[in-house]
């Protein structure tokens, strides 16, 4: 049964105090039940912004497909507006769009309703991928076709959001969701209100489950930064600043690269270590959900 309309407004509630909740996993014996109730089982990616790749002066042409999961081959050099056999970030997103028969548009972003949110819309919601979505309140949302969800997700680096995508037991919570393993994830996240943005504040091991892609690291080139802020003003979920002057790069970075996009100086570039950081994510974000 899916959960009754009136559930979301103490979601409503929750979600703009969800830092005390976060601050609450460094409490002996409470913060193991913090965790088991809100994180158990998360894996989740920040995926680097398309534009943010396109930005980075490395070989990212060749041919490559997803690696063979049991699922179909996905080619991933197809034109989507980009400069020609560019391989993206956001081929990860259709990936998984393409191999589920369940996609899921929520009608709002609960993050940004509840946090009154004034610089992004609040009617652009998550998409949800999995059978378990057929549990979700027929009032929130709609099944939606592989081309209207691929559609979606485009708009994301358009309007200035953030991709996450992932295994979020929090979702499985609050939509009734179940079974987890068979619900994704994916975020449009803001910069001002989005609930992740408080993973600074938790246990170092639960803010650590949801990351960066895999091998792909943001750096800041000091001498090149000129301290205007632009990466620092309402860009960053967790909250860059300046010290002394100077972007300034911490542990909490997702490698997102939005910073790295309005970086007028170029002073933001990233190091990719893996080249094969798409079908990686893609990889490990197999090993925990199952679509079918």
């Amino acid at each position: 049964m899916a959960k009754p309309s009136w559930f979301l407004r103490l979601v409503y509630v929750v979600i703009p105090n969800f830092r005390f909740v976060a601050r609450l996993s460094h409490w002996p014996v409470l913060g193991k039940w913090v965790d088991w109730i809100f994180f158990k089982g998360d894996r989740a990616f920040y995926l680097l912004d398309d534009r943010a790749l396109l930005r980075h002066e490395h070989d990212g042409s060749s041919r490559r497909t997803f690696p063979p999961s049991g699922r179909r081959r996905v080619e991933i050099n197809e034109p989507l507006a980009h400069p020609e056999d560019m391989v993206v970030p956001s081929k990860v997103l259709e990936y998984f769009v393409s191999n589920t028969e369940y996609r899921w548009l929520m009608s709002f972003c609960p993050c940004r309703v509840s946090s009154k949110c004034r610089d992004y819309d609040r009617d652009f919601g998550c998409i949800f991928l999995g059978k378990s979505v057929l549990r979700i309140n027929s009032k929130w949302g709609r099944l939606v076709s592989k081309e209207e969800a691929l559609s979606h997700v485009r708009q994301v680096s358009e309007k200035g959001l953030i991709h996450l995508i992932g295994k979020n037991r929090i979702d499985t919570i609050w939509l009734d969701a179940k079974p987890g393993h068979k619900l994704l994830t994916i975020c449009s996240c803001c910069p001002c209100c989005c609930i992740w943005g408080n993973l600074p504040s938790t246990l170092d091991d639960i803010g650590g489950r949801t990351t960066r892609m895999p091998g792909v690291f943001v750096e800041v080139d000091a001498d090149a930064c000129t301290g205007c802020g632009k990466c620092a003003d309402g860009v960053c979920v967790f909250d860059a600043t300046l010290v002394e002057e100077k972007a300034v790069k911490t542990h909490q970075c997702r490698a997102c690269g939005k910073c790295m996009s309005v970086c007028p100086e170029k002073a933001i570039t990233l190091r990719i270590e893996d080249p094969t950081f798409i079908e990686e994510t893609i990889r490990r974000m197999d090993e925990v959900i199952d679509l079918n």
